[in-house]
């Protein structure tokens, strides 16, 4: 639960990836889910975890925790959010709603927060999450799974068996533990059918249409419509009128370096630094169409180890951050502008010595 990315989910499907765990031990009518995450894209995330020498069949391990799924899909967003709240007091120390921890997790959830609600609800009732057991050794057949799976085929679960291979490295005073994480199998939907039954008082037969797609694969962002960079400042000249000037001062000063990127999202515009010998960037804030300006750590501090650069600067701005926006969201007229555009500018630099030593250390002999 701690470390997510273990989890080979992006390999999945993108959509099941990042993950933010919002639940341990979750009960529901047929037992209790082992780990229970969200991902970035607001798809339920269910882990079942075994020891395969236990002496339990694997096909009815299958059963359970598909029952269990089965259980969890009846759910609405309000359990789940009441639920992530007591659990974050319990795991976090303080209470949470599902959209504070997964923003504060990942960053911007680029979606308005009804649009989220409906979103997360709608992938409950259907179904539309993966259900995965994890274990020390996978030896269960593909017949097992598929029988077992088709037992509900109005839902669209994905099912997965992900195998950890465990090492431990170094001496026996202070051990390395080593996990490689394996696919052992998962489900694919290769066709679906989709049947339209019209019904209309003046007619005296239904009207019954049929039709088959293949299945596609979707991209690590389910399709939302974004906001254009002109219909951003629309919607912030009428709701935040007395903000709008000093924000459009500021984001044309920023104009100026041409590594800080503006990407357009649901319900702002996100900044992020764009890397000078790569097509990789680094998170660095948002500003929502309510004149409110976040910073998330998360996402800059992943980018970086994934880049293999020291997380020390990103601990270095988020200090400053915390100071300047008195925590790490405020509305734009209660905060030190130029303080913020210097803490700005000295992460950038930051990110520059780290490219800068990164590519050194690749071109040395």
């Amino acid at each position: 639960m701690n470390h997510p990315d273990i989890l080979p989910t992006y390999d999945i499907e993108p959509i099941f990836y990042p993950l933010v765990p919002i639940g341990k031990e979750v009960q529901v009518v047929e037992g209790r889910i082992d780990i229970l995450y969200l991902s970035g894209s607001g798809y339920p995330v269910i882990v079942e975890t075994k020891l395969w020498r236990n002496p339990e069949s694997k096909r009815e391990v299958v059963a359970q925790i598909l029952d269990m799924a089965f259980a969890f899909s009846k759910w609405s967003y309000d359990q789940l959010d009441e639920y992530t709240k007591r659990f974050a007091k319990a795991f976090y120390g303080q209470e949470k709603s599902l959209i504070a921890l997964m923003e504060e997790n990942l960053g911007e959830v680029d979606m308005e927060p009804d649009e989220f609600r409906d979103h997360v609800e709608k992938n409950l009732n259907l179904g539309r999450f993966l259900v995965s057991v994890v274990g020390d050794r996978i030896r269960v057949s593909t017949l097992d799974i598929f029988d077992e799976l088709n037992r509900y085929p109005g839902l669209g679960f994905e099912l997965a068996m992900i195998e950890l291979e465990c090492f431990t490295l170094g001496d026996e005073e202070t051990p390395s533990l080593l996990l490689v994480p394996r696919i052992a199998k998962k489900s694919e939907i290769v066709e679906r059918s989709i049947v339209e039954v019209k019904i209309q008082q003046d007619l005296g037969k239904p009207e019954v249409e049929i039709s088959q797609e293949k299945a596609k694969k979707t991209g690590k962002k389910i399709s939302r419509p974004t906001l254009t960079e002109a219909k951003f400042w629309e919607k912030l000249k009428e709701k935040a009128p007395d903000d709008y000037l000093r924000i459009k001062n500021f984001v044309d000063g920023l104009k100026g370096d041409p590594l800080i990127e503006m990407v357009p999202g649901v319900n702002g515009l996100r900044f992020r630094r764009g890397l000078s010998e790569s097509d990789r960037n680094i998170s660095l804030f948002f500003i929502t169409t309510d004149s409110s300006v976040h910073v998330r750590l998360r996402a800059p501090i992943q980018q970086f180890e994934s880049l293999g650069f020291d997380t020390g600067a990103v601990d270095e701005f988020g200090k400053e951050v915390k100071l300047i926006l008195n925590g790490f969201s405020a509305r734009f007229n209660q905060i030190d502008v130029e303080a913020f555009k210097k803490a700005l500018s000295k992460f950038c630099e930051r990110i520059d010595q780290q490219e800068l030593k990164g590519n050194d250390t690749r071109t040395s002999p």
